[in-house]
């Protein structure tokens, strides 16, 4: 898989971008040798390893903590998975294994990339710099910005995107600008009106809802709401696992 990442967007770019491909890296590595250390400390058990360094009761009563319904890759923290549980270091894997199969396209400066790569011991493998002259800065009009800075992280990220050369697109950047970006360069799925942002919102029960519309879409019409229902609906049922989610409204 070939991810994108636009290393200029946001107010602490790019160091924050890189050192987020360095956490990116270092998880996955823990994840797997954390994994290697679960298989050889015992067959059969799917109790997490750090439950099993802690000594916990479940131990003792011959319980085992299923590994079911944890969320194959998905982007939620793991303290907000499912029931509130950690995933353990075999699902961290799962998720993490791939890291380093990766390839990062990472679309910025390379004057100011390779520098911070190096500094922070990011080697190149699985790395690949596009070099951009422009940056769409937040206070700027996306439509205006997309079209007068083609060069830009985040116009050149969508064409790339739009082109098949990248199978997803990230950034912290100019919100307005990666909807335009979205709509004009790869477009919204058939019958969406509109693109949506969403969040995880804490609970008063300890589990995670989510939220959506959170700054995309400034003015929204009744039927914008009822398809953000509709998107952020699926979204619960078939990555996070929830069956049935409610949907409610906030105002």
């Amino acid at each position: 898989m070939n991810i994108g990442i636009d290393m200029m967007g946001g107010d602490f770019a790019p160091l924050e971008a890189v050192l987020g491909i360095k956490m990116l890296r270092e998880e996955g590595q823990n994840a797997r040798h954390e994994a290697r250390g679960t298989r050889d400390e015992g067959e059969g058990t799917s109790l997490p390893a750090e439950g099993r360094a802690l000594g916990t009761s479940d131990e003792g009563e011959g319980m085992s903590l299923p590994a079911e319904g944890r969320g194959e890759g998905t982007s939620l923290p793991a303290e907000g998975r499912g029931e509130g549980m950690s995933l353990p270091a075999e699902g961290r894997a799962r998720s993490t294994s791939d890291v380093g199969k990766l390839v990062l396209t990472l679309f910025g400066d390379e004057n100011q990339l390779n520098p911070l790569l190096d500094e922070y011991g990011i080697g190149r493998d699985g790395i690949k710099i596009v070099h951009t002259t422009q940056v769409i800065d937040m206070h700027e009009h996306p439509t205006k910005a997309m079209k007068e800075k083609p060069d830009s992280s985040i116009a050149v990220g969508f064409g790339y995107l739009a082109k098949g050369l990248t199978d997803a697109f990230i950034s912290a950047g100019n919100t307005g600008a990666m909807m335009v970006g979205s709509l004009f360069s790869i477009r919204a799925i058939e019958g969406i009106l509109r693109p949506t942002i969403g969040a995880y919102m804490p609970r008063e029960n300890g589990k995670l809802g989510w939220l959506l519309d959170v700054g995309i879409n400034a003015d929204c019409k009744p039927e914008n709401l009822v398809q953000f229902a509709m998107l952020g609906s699926i979204f619960a049922e078939q990555v996070l696992s929830i069956p049935n989610p409610r949907v409610g409204l906030i105002n």
